[in-house]
């Protein structure tokens, strides 16, 4: 980082200040392995802290909003459910299917009988 007089200084926690020449030159200690990892766990930390910040902002504004619930008596399905659901309440009960299976019995029965009739 450049002072008044254009001086670049090394910044790292455990190095004296050394002026260097220009900000083009570096110290061999910014450079370093270590200094590169120093570097990158700050970075990391304030990402860490920057993403909690966040989430906690977000926690504030989801307890301000309001959800609201049907009781049950809305017919809210959808997709394959709410065609099921249709598909079962159009379906006759068994005594209407078995009046309609004994009328068409009788019918048939009805139907055969006249057949033999015209062919005597």
């Amino acid at each position: 980082m450049p002072n008044e007089l254009g001086v670049v200084t090394c910044l790292l926690p455990t190095a004296i200040e050394t002026p260097m020449l220009t900000s083009a030159t570096a110290c061999r200690r910014c450079n370093s392995k270590k200094a590169r990892k120093i570097k990158k766990k700050d970075q990391l930390l304030i990402n860490q802290s920057s993403q909690r910040n966040s989430l906690e902002k977000k926690g504030e504004a989801a307890e301000d909003e309001v959800y609201e619930m049907s009781s049950g008596d809305e017919d809210s399905s959808k997709g394959m459910k709410k065609w099921i659901m249709e598909y079962h309440q159009s379906r006759p009960g068994l005594r209407v299917l078995q009046e309609r299976i004994d009328d068409f019995i009788a019918a048939h029965e009805a139907q055969e009988e006249q057949v033999v009739l015209l062919l005597l």
